[in-house]
């Protein structure tokens, strides 16, 4: 598909808000099926068979991710820009002491850690959209990204893109989202439930 420069950009940052939903959905799509259970069991046996952990999903969305990470560590490597570089990603190291980078997917089931850990870089790439879409060096995993955020969609067409609800720390009730600007930056977060905000 071809873009003018700044259609390219919206396109970008459109194919970036849907990331974090995306993969919260996909890995709820892990918890195990019912097959199992109607398995024929042992003469005499009580005991259920366990349904198995669908990980296609957990893959897909490890795929994806790993996309999302590895643009950021390429963008900061290529460009110097290492100051803002989320610490979120220090969790993708997979030896601390290496230079060689490599995704290493979640270390938590949690879905407000990984929510958060996903925004955060996220954000980090909307913030560079402008020299990401339309520096050559950036042309080829910029379009391999948006190519599997997009296939990963339509696998899974069933996906509620609705803001993630954090737990509030002030009335510790699930109902804090993010409020995007027009240009896709997250500029506030704000608890739906009392009302508490902060602002970026």
């Amino acid at each position: 598909m071809t873009h003018d420069a700044f259609g390219r950009i919206d396109w970008f940052t459109s194919a970036l808000n849907d990331v974090p939903h995306l993969i919260l959905h996909m890995r709820a799509q892990a918890v195990p099926s019912m097959q199992a259970s109607s398995e024929p069991r042992v003469s005499g046996s009580k005991e259920r068979a366990i349904a198995p952990l669908n990980i296609d999903p957990l893959d897909e969305a490890d795929d994806v991710w790993g996309r999302v990470c590895s643009l950021a560590v390429d963008f900061a490597e290529r460009s110097g820009k290492w100051r803002g570089l989320p610490d979120e990603l220090d969790r993708q190291w997979l030896v601390a002491t290496s230079s060689q980078f490599s995704v290493v997917g979640f270390s938590t089931t949690d879905p407000d850690r990984i929510y958060s850990d996903v925004i955060a870089v996220t954000r980090y790439l909307r913030e560079h959209a402008y020299t990401l879409t339309l520096g050559a060096e950036y042309s080829v995993p910029v379009d391999e990204l948006v190519a599997s955020i997009q296939g990963a969609r339509a696998r899974y067409p069933g996906a509620a893109f609705r803001p993630h609800r954090h737990r509030c720390p002030r009335c510790l009730r699930n109902g804090v989202v993010p409020i995007y600007s027009q240009t896709g930056q997250i500029q506030q977060l704000r608890c739906e439930r009392c009302g508490a905000s902060r602002t970026f």
